[in-house]
């Protein structure tokens, strides 16, 4: 058995940069520590600020789309 098997809630996010993208799906004992993960994951990681291979800032910014399941007990 997995952990997302025993978990309460998983979290399923879309992380999405310029030309670049990826998913993550964490498992959570329960919904509210998967709302504040997913809360801080996009915090984080939308203020980042992208550089293309020089270091030059470069427009645009990491985008995360993100939602939290119930998993059935």
């Amino acid at each position: 058995m997995n952990a997302a098997a025993i978990a309460t809630a998983l979290l399923i996010a879309l992380l999405k940069t310029n030309g670049e993208g990826g998913t993550v799906q964490l498992p959570y004992d329960t919904t509210e520590a998967c709302t504040a993960a997913g809360e801080q994951l996009e915090a984080q990681f939308e203020a980042l600020t992208l550089q293309d291979s020089d270091g030059n800032t470069v427009d645009g910014h990491p985008k995360v789309v993100w939602t939290c399941f119930d998993t059935p007990n």
